[in-house]
C-alpha cells in the first residue's frame, strides 16, 4: 500500500503547475501545519539546549530562525506533496428556469388567497345555515 503523496514526482510540469497555482488540499494543509508546528518547536529546543551549553542564548534565536527560514520555503510553496488528496467537489446543481417571472408569482399567489376565502364563505355559509337549523 503506497499512500499518495509518497510516490515520485510526476514530473517539471506538475511541480510548475501546483508550485504555480498555489492549491493545497485539506489533508496538505494539515500537513504543512504539522510539519511547521514540530520543526519550529524542534529547532527552538535543540537551540535552546545548544545555547545553554555554550552559555550563548544567541544560539537559540540562530536555531529558532533557521527552522522558521526552513518551514517558510517548504509550506508557503504548495508543492505537489500537499496536493496529493484533492477534494473532488459537486457539479454545480441546474438553476430552475426563471420561467416563473414575478407576475406569474403574483398570479400564482392570488389565485390561491382567492381560493381560501371562497373557503371561508362557503364555511361561513355552512355555520350559518347550522346556526339556524338549531
Amino acid at each position: 500500500l503506497v499512500r499518495p503523496h509518497l510516490q515520485p514526482a510526476m514530473g517539471m510540469k506538475r511541480l510548475w503547475d501546483c508550485i504555480y497555482l498555489g492549491e493545497m488540499d485539506f489533508q496538505g494543509q494539515k500537513d504543512a501545519y504539522n510539519f511547521q508546528f514540530y520543526v519550529i518547536w524542534t529547532c527552538g529546543l535543540v537551540g535552546f539546549t545548544y545555547g545553554f551549553i555554550m552559555q550563548r542564548f544567541l544560539y537559540t534565536y540562530y536555531f529558532i530562525l533557521a527552522g522558521s527560514l526552513v518551514s517558510g520555503v517548504v509550506c508557503l510553496m504548495s508543492w505537489p506533496v500537499f496536493n496529493a488528496n484533492p477534494v473532488e467537489w459537486l457539479a454545480n446543481r441546474e438553476e430552475e428556469e426563471e420561467s416563473d417571472s414575478d407576475d406569474d408569482k403574483k398570479k400564482k399567489k392570488k389565485e390561491k388567497k382567492e381560493k381560501k376565502d371562497k373557503g371561508e364563505v362557503k364555511e361561513k355559509k355552512s355555520k350559518k345555515k347550522v346556526a339556524a337549523e338549531d
